[in-house]
C-alpha cells in the first residue's frame, strides 16, 4: 500500500507500517527491538501477541528443518533472553522434547512423508503462479 508522506509522519501509523515491513522482510529481531519504541502503551499488548505468533511460526519451521536443536540455539532463534525462558516456553509446545541440553523433534516416518499430496500441492502452486502472472 502506498500512503502519502504526510500520513507516514504520524508516529502511530509509522510504527505499524514499520512492523509490517519487518514482518515482510523476515527481520524478526528488528521486530523485537521495536518493542522498546512503542508510541503508546496500548501497542504493547498487540506487540506481545505478534511476537508470540512469530515465535510459533519459527518453532514450527525449526521442528521441520532440524532433527534437534540446542537449548541455547533455540533461545537465540526464538528471541528469548535466556535458555531457561526457552525451556519453559518449549515445555508447552507439542513435539519439543527436551533430552539433556537439546530439543529433539519427531521426524515423520517414511510412510507419513509419502502420504503428503505432493502432486496436488505442485498443481495448486503452478495454478497460483499462472494466476499471478496473469494479474501482473
Amino acid at each position: 500500500e502506498h500512503l502519502p508522506a504526510a500520513e507516514l509522519e504520524n508516529v502511530y501509523l509509522r510504527y505499524v507500517v514499520q512492523l509490517e515491513r519487518f514482518l515482510m522482510e523476515g527481520s524478526y529481531h528488528r521486530l523485537l527491538q521495536a518493542r522498546a519504541h512503542v508510541p503508546s502503551e496500548e501497542y504493547s499488548v498487540f506487540h506481545s501477541s505478534l511476537l508470540e505468533t512469530v515465535r510459533a511460526e519459527i518453532a514450527d519451521c525449526s521442528r521441520k528443518a532440524y532433527d534437534s536443536l540446542s537449548v541455547a540455539g533455540a533461545a537465540k532463534l526464538l528471541m528469548f533472553d535466556s535458555p531457561d525462558a526457552a525451556r519453559e516456553w518449549a515445555a508447552k509446545r507439542e513435539g519439543w522434547v527436551l533430552k539433556g541440553d537439546r530439543f529433539v523433534f519427531d521426524r515423520p516416518t517414511e510412510a507419513e512423508a509419502r502420504a503428503l499430496p505432493f502432486h496436488d500441492i505442485l498443481l495448486n502452486n503452478l495454478g497460483y503462479a499462472h494466476e499471478m502472472e496473469r494479474i501482473v
